[in-house]
């Protein structure tokens, strides 16, 4: 069995294609929403999420609050999957959004690596471990909640303004 950046890598490469790759920056921002997605799967199948993953599709949208997003790991750019919200003309992701969706697993640390991210919230799904220490570089990161998950640990001095 992978791991769950394994399956990010091999998702990228036999079914994602290049078609949203054309920055280094992109290339990134989309491997660490993927990563997010494997990583809080559970088995790594998809089967963890309530709504909108890859396994539990309706073709390309999911039964969702708001306009019909697009389901995770779908065809459609990043920034209109389900959760996500990203800055206009840039299309740097600057929300992620994900509560009561039985989100299962660790928080993965290379969630640090949207350096725009404003906004994340990740409350009342199923998330172990502890906070990632790298969170502490998240300079623009203004907004945290991570209420009614499974989480220990203290957040790193790193999180104090």
């Amino acid at each position: 069995e992978g791991t769950p950046q394994q399956s990010t890598l091999e998702w990228m490469i036999k079914e994602d294609g290049p078609k949203f790759h054309t920055t280094p920056e992109a290339i990134i921002q989309r491997a660490v929403l993927a990563l997010m997605y494997f990583t809080t799967t559970g088995s790594g199948d998809g089967e963890g999420w309530t709504v909108c993953g890859y396994s539990n599709a309706d073709g390309t949208t999911c039964e969702a609050l708001g306009d019909a997003p697009s389901r995770w790991l779908g065809q459609s750019h990043e920034c209109n999957w389900f959760g996500v919200t990203c800055r206009e003309g840039s299309m740097t992701v600057v929300e992620l959004r994900i509560t009561d969706n039985n989100l299962i697993g660790p928080i993965p640390p290379e969630l640090s690596k949207l350096s725009e991210l404003q906004t994340l919230i990740l409350s009342d799904n199923n998330l172990t471990g502890s906070i990632p220490p790298e969170f502490g570089s998240m300079k623009n990161l203004r907004t945290l909640d991570l209420s009614g998950n499974d989480l220990d640990g203290s957040l790193s001095d790193d999180f104090l303004i």
